[in-house]
């Protein structure tokens, strides 16, 4: 993902394999580095590390470069968009998960239910479609 401006101005320039483009990288990950890897810009340098998938964000939003984020997020800042030439990664998934000893907590069970049917809402933003 990245933003449009980014793909505007960079992407014309950089060859096949992704040579001057610039990935915004997660560290010393190795599931993240092998998905660079079998991504279509292997050869894009890691220009900066950061952990935390918020930033990464800002820095996409920001034009400093390409990263990995969630499909919905192109449906809630329009500016970013899949990188043309990538596929969908669908290797993650999104869980939501529920303590069993507050499964019978009536607030938190409203909350579930409410967050399980938003998401299911948007569904297709999150599958990309």
């Amino acid at each position: 993902m990245a933003s449009r401006d980014y793909i505007d101005r960079v992407l014309p320039a950089a060859d096949r394999k992704g040579r001057g483009l610039s990935w915004i990288g997660y560290g010393d990950v190795p599931e993240l580095s092998t998905m660079i890897a079998e991504s279509a810009f292997p050869e894009a340098r890691v220009r900066h590390s950061v952990p935390d998938p918020e930033m990464h964000l800002h820095l996409v939003r920001a034009s400093a470069g390409m990263t990995f984020l969630a499909t919905w997020v192109t449906a809630v800042f329009p500016e970013l968009q899949r990188v043309p030439g990538t596929e969908l990664d669908q290797r993650r998934s999104t869980w939501v998960l529920l303590h069993s000893d507050l499964r019978r907590v009536r607030r938190v069970r409203l909350f579930v239910d409410y967050l399980c049917s938003a998401i299911q809402e948007r569904r297709a933003a999150f599958l990309g479609s």
